[in-house]
């Protein structure tokens, strides 16, 4: 590959949606998840109640028990899926502050959950940042520290 083509291939960066620690992949406590079943995917064990948009773009998909969200922006499509096994608490704990459809600016907070409940109820709160559509890339790296603020690099991806 030349310098040409490498510069052309400008990587696109996944970031973080949440302050918190970072969970690598195989650290996710669901196979689904672990195995990159879905996509490759990255955790963050949240220090607060909000998930922010990671960057402009709109809301493909948002369940009717707020657990996950569909987002299309910034060159990615992803899903945030808000703990392990938080579907089975039907929505309870969390609030949706966006519809499906909804244009999103960086930043943007999207759903609002309830760390307390999510505890309750025995569920690991990890927010799993997946990206879909990975066979279009050629590759996927972790690039994030111990721990993220919103909006700091967790995967770096190049087309």
């Amino acid at each position: 590959m030349g310098l040409f083509d490498k510069l052309r291939k400008k990587p696109l960066v996944f970031p973080a949606s949440v302050k918190g620690k970072v969970v690598p992949m195989a650290e996710i406590p669901d196979d689904v998840f672990s195995q990159g079943i879905l996509g490759p995917c990255i955790g963050v064990d949240p220090a607060e109640r909000q998930i922010h948009a990671p960057f402009d773009g709109e809301v493909l998909q948002l369940p009717d028990s707020c657990h996950a969200l569909g987002l299309r922006g910034g060159g990615l499509e992803i899903l945030l899926h808000i703990g392990v096994d938080t579907v089975e608490m039907k929505g309870d704990g969390f609030t949706a502050l966006v519809k499906e459809g909804d244009r999103v600016k960086k930043g943007q907070p999207l759903i609002e959950m309830d760390l307390e409940k999510i505890a309750a109820a025995q569920h690991p709160a990890v927010v799993i940042h997946i990206l879909m559509e990975a066979d279009s890339f050629s590759s996927v790296t972790p690039t994030a520290a111990a721990s993220v603020e919103v909006g700091d690099a967790l995967l770096e991806i190049v087309k």
